[in-house]
């Protein structure tokens, strides 16, 4: 259910009757907006609870973004996790070794480096 729907699905017709304050022409509910620097910066209606207020969403939280980083981020865990097991299938039935870099050449060329360009 839309606050700016009828029950018919039509929208709310509203009539301005003060600055930032408009009454449903039908049901006489009333919307009133919070403007600051000419920018809404709240809106609420009489009909909801009076600590109800919707405010606009900071471009960081915005659904608009992040609802298909989301499905994307979903898409490529659970592709992870179907792929996975496959390789290791693959793998198995053509007897390849997984091939994973040496460990012992990360911590024992950590020292060379602290040493310096000239090895001293």
């Amino acid at each position: 259910m839309s606050l700016f729907k009828e029950r018919t699905g039509q929208p709310r017709l509203y009539r301005e009757i003060a600055p930032f304050l408009w009454r449903d022409t039908r049901s006489n509910w009333l919307m009133a907006a919070k403007v600051v620097d000419g920018k809404v910066v709240r809106i609420s209606m009489n009909e909801l609870s009076p600590f109800m207020v919707f405010e606009p969403v900071p471009w960081w939280r915005s659904p608009a973004w992040l609802q298909p980083l989301s499905v994307l981020a979903y898409a490529a865990v659970l592709l992870t996790a179907v792929l996975w097991p496959v390789a290791a299938i693959v793998r198995r039935r053509l007897k390849a070794p997984l091939s994973l870099p040496d460990r012992a050449e990360g911590p024992q060329a950590l020292p060379a480096c602290r040493r310096g360009a000239h090895g001293n």
